[in-house]
C-alpha cells in the first residue's frame, strides 16, 4: 500500500492543478513499474527497498507543496480603519503597499476617493482601479504625487494604476482576448516587482478568456522578484463552478496563489469573492513578506483590496504610520532683533573701502551673517498640510459619517431603513462633493478674472495639469545621454554637463548664422562718454517697495519680503555702494552669478537639447539694473 503523506491545510479533495496532478500520476506510474519490474525480472530478484520508496514519497510530498495551491490558507484579515490598524502594527517593516478598488466610474468617484486618500494620509505606493470606465482626458483624473498610466481598452470598463511619482518603472498595454492588461516593471530598493493589473467584464466569455489567459502567462518572460496579479475578474473563487477551478487550475500551473480568499463583495443575499490579489515568487513563497486586507469603504459596493510587500528584509520603516507628503521647510526671520542689529552703524564700515566690487562684497557677507543669524528653520506638520484645496474638514467628516452608516447597514442586512438612511445619505454626499468642488473653482475664477496668470493657474488647477498637481518636477534631471551615447548620473556630473551645454548654446547658434554685409562698419566712435546720475535713498526705497513678493531669489538667497522688511535699514549702504558703481563703472563681480534651472521643454528628458535655462539673480542686482535703465 502506498501512503501520501501532505502538508497542512491540503486536501486532495480540494487538489485542481493539472500541474500537481500531472506529477501524481507519473510518479505513481513509475512506481508501479519499478515495482513490477523488480518482481518479474531475474536483474531485479530484490523487492524495491524502502530508500527508493521514501525518496519516491519525498518528490511527491514535495509538490504538494503550499507555494502551487490556489487553496492554501492565508491569514486576510477585514478591516474598517486602514490607518488605525497600521498605527497599531508599527513594527510592520513593509516598503510597498498596493490598494485596489473597484471605482465604478472613476469620473464619477474619484473625487470620494481623493477626500478618502486625503483624510487617510494615502500611505500608498500603487493605487489600482479597475472599472474606471472610458476616459476621454487622462488629465481630468490625475491625483497629486502620483504618474497616472491607462490602458485605452475600447470596451467601456477598462483600468487605471497610479503609481507614486518617486518610482521608476516600466509598462506595456497586452491585449488578452478583447481585454487590455496593464503589465507594469517596478524597481523598488534593488528589487524588480511585475504588476500586472486589469479588469474583466461580466460579459465576456470566461472560457475563451482563460485560453488567451493561459497563453498570456506562458509568454511572460520577464525575470522578477516578485510578481502580482491585481484585479477584478469578475470571477468568485469562492464558487466550486467549473469555470472557477480552470481559473484556479491556471493560476496554480503558473504558481500564483491567492492572496484574497474571503468575500469582497456583499449584498443581501449573496457574498463573492470577485476582487483578486495573486502572488508569485521564483523561488518558494515567503508567506512572511506580505500582509493583506479587505478594507469595507462604501465609495462602491465593492470592498477596497490591500497587500503589504517586503521587498527588502534589511529594509526599516517608521514607526509611524507612513505619509507620501514631503516634509515642508520654511525660514523665519526675526525682524524686529534684525532691524535692531542693522540700526547699529558698527555692522557694516564701508568707509575704509574704496573700491565698489569689494565694497559690495562686505555688505553682502555681513548682511548675510545677520540675516542667518536671526533666522529659524520651521517644519510644517503633515497634518496641517491641506492636500488638495476643495476638500474641506467638513466634507472629510461628512466621509466618515457615510461609512459609520454603511458599517451599520452591512451589520444589519434586513433592516431596510438602515439602508435607506446609507443610500440617502450616500447621494447628498456625492452631490455636495461636486458642488463644493465647483463652487470653490468659481470663486478662485471670479478673483482671478483680472489676471491671467491667476487665471491660468486656476485652468490648470481644474485640468490637473499643473506641476504641483502631478507632482512633477520639471527641473529634475536623473541622467543625460551623451554624445557618445554614454549615461551619466552623477549630480555633479550632470550639473557641470547641462551648465557647459547652456554656457556653449549661444555660441553654438551664432556659428552657424552667417551676416551679409549691409550696412558700412562705423570708423568713429566715442570712447569713456556715458554719465549715471547719482541715486538717492529715497528712489532706492521705491526701487525695493516696486518688487513682487513672489520673485524668487538669487545665489544669495535673499528674499524680496527680507528686502521690504528692512528696507530703511538698508537703504543708506546701497546707496553708497550703487553710487561708488557709477562713478568707477565696475558691476560687481558677486551680482553677476546666478542660479540656472534646466527647465523641460518636451521630448527626451536625457537630451540636453530639450531643456532651456531659467536664471534666478540676485533681487539687490535687480535694484541695481533698474537704476541703470
Amino acid at each position: 500500500m502506498l501512503f501520501l503523506k501532505c502538508k497542512k491545510n491540503v486536501s486532495l479533495n480540494n487538489w485542481v492543478g493539472r500541474k500537481t496532478t500531472l506529477y501524481l500520476a507519473t510518479y505513481i506510474k513509475n512506481f508501479f513499474l519499478i515495482l513490477f519490474l523488480s518482481l518479474s525480472c531475474s536483474a531485479f530478484p530484490v523487492p524495491i527497498s524502502f530508500f527508493s520508496l521514501l525518496s519516491v514519497m519525498d518528490v511527491i510530498q514535495l509538490n504538494f507543496d503550499q507555494n502551487s495551491n490556489p487553496h492554501t490558507t492565508i491569514s486576510v484579515e477585514t478591516i474598517d480603519d486602514y490607518k488605525h490598524h497600521c498605527n497599531q502594527n508599527i513594527n510592520d517593516n513593509f516598503n510597498f503597499q498596493l490598494f485596489h478598488l473597484n471605482i465604478r466610474s472613476i469620473s464619477k468617484n474619484l473625487d470620494e476617493l481623493q477626500v478618502y486618500l486625503n483624510q487617510l494620509h494615502a500611505p500608498f505606493d500603487c493605487l489600482v482601479l479597475s472599472e474606471t470606465w472610458q476616459i476621454p482626458d487622462i488629465n481630468l483624473v490625475k491625483l497629486e504625487g502620483y504618474n497616472e498610466i491607462y490602458n485605452q481598452g475600447q470596451i467601456n470598463k477598462n483600468d487605471g494604476v497610479y503609481l507614486r511619482n518617486t518610482l521608476n518603472f516600466s509598462y506595456t498595454c497586452v491585449s488578452v482576448h478583447v481585454h487590455r492588461i496593464l503589465q507594469i516593471s517596478i524597481e523598488i530598493l534593488g528589487k524588480t516587482l511585475v504588476l500586472i493589473a486589469m479588469y474583466r467584464p461580466p460579459s465576456t466569455s470566461s472560457e475563451l478568456f482563460l485560453i488567451e489567459f493561459n497563453k498570456y502567462l506562458n509568454d511572460i518572460k520577464q525575470k522578477a522578484d516578485f510578481y502580482l496579479l491585481v484585479g477584478d475578474f469578475n470571477i468568485d473563487i469562492l464558487s466550486d463552478e467549473i469555470n472557477v477551478l480552470n481559473y484556479l487550475d491556471i493560476m496554480s500551473e503558473h504558481n500564483y496563489t491567492s492572496t484574497i480568499n474571503i468575500p469582497t463583495r456583499k449584498s443581501k443575499i449573496t457574498s463573492s469573492c470577485l476582487d483578486h490579489i495573486f502572488i508569485k515568487q521564483p523561488r518558494l513563497l515567503n508567506y512572511e513578506s506580505f500582509r493583506t486586507y479587505v478594507l469595507k469603504i462604501g465609495i462602491t459596493d465593492h470592498y477596497a483590496t490591500i497587500i503589504n510587500l517586503k521587498m527588502h528584509e534589511k529594509f526599516v520603516a517608521s514607526s509611524k504610520f507612513t505619509d507620501n507628503r514631503k516634509n515642508v521647510f520654511f525660514q523665519v526671520i526675526n525682524y524686529k532683533n534684525l532691524k535692531r542689529d542693522l540700526n547699529n552703524d558698527s555692522w557694516l564700515p564701508l568707509d575704509d573701502i574704496n573700491d565698489a566690487n569689494d565694497c559690495f562684497n562686505r555688505f553682502i557677507h555681513s548682511l548675510s551673517a545677520k540675516i542667518k543669524e536671526h533666522s529659524a528653520t520651521v517644519k510644517i506638520p503633515r497634518k496641517k498640510q491641506k492636500r488638495t484645496d476643495w476638500i474641506t474638514k467638513g466634507l472629510v467628516k461628512c466621509i466618515n459619517n457615510r461609512d459609520v452608516l454603511y458599517k451599520r447597514m452591512k451589520s444589519n442586512v434586513e433592516n431596510l431603513d438602515y439602508r435607506h438612511e446609507f443610500v440617502t445619505y450616500r447621494n447628498q454626499l456625492n452631490v455636495l462633493l461636486k458642488v463644493t468642488k465647483a463652487n470653490y473653482y468659481k470663486r478662485e475664477v471670479n478673483q482671478n478674472k483680472n489676471s491671467n496668470t491667476g487665471l491660468w493657474k486656476v485652468v490648470h488647477s481644474i485640468s490637473n495639469s499643473s506641476n504641483k498637481r502631478s507632482g512633477e518636477d520639471k527641473s529634475c534631471i536623473t541622467k543625460l545621454k551623451l554624445p557618445n551615447n554614454a549615461i551619466i548620473e552623477n549630480e555633479m556630473d550632470l550639473a557641470n554637463h547641462m551648465n557647459q551645454y547652456f554656457a556653449n548654446a549661444g555660441k553654438n547658434l551664432a556659428d552657424k548664422i552667417h551676416l551679409l554685409p549691409t550696412t558700412p562698419p562705423i570708423n568713429k566712435y566715442v570712447d569713456n562718454s556715458i554719465f549715471f546720475f547719482p541715486t538717492d535713498e529715497q528712489e532706492v526705497l521705491r526701487l525695493i517697495n516696486s518688487f513682487n513678493r513672489k520673485k524668487a531669489p538669487g545665489i544669495d538667497s535673499i528674499q524680496v519680503k527680507t528686502l521690504q522688511e528692512i528696507k530703511h535699514e538698508i537703504s543708506k549702504p546701497l546707496t553708497y555702494i550703487f553710487n561708488k558703481v557709477f562713478e568707477q563703472g565696475v558691476f560687481p563681480e558677486k551680482l553677476k552669478s546666478a542660479v540656472i534651472i534646466p527647465l523641460h521643454k518636451k521630448g527626451d528628458k536625457t537630451n540636453p537639447c530639450n531643456y532651456r535655462p531659467i536664471s534666478l539673480l540676485s533681487n539687490i542686482g535687480k535694484i541695481l539694473e533698474k537704476l541703470i535703465k
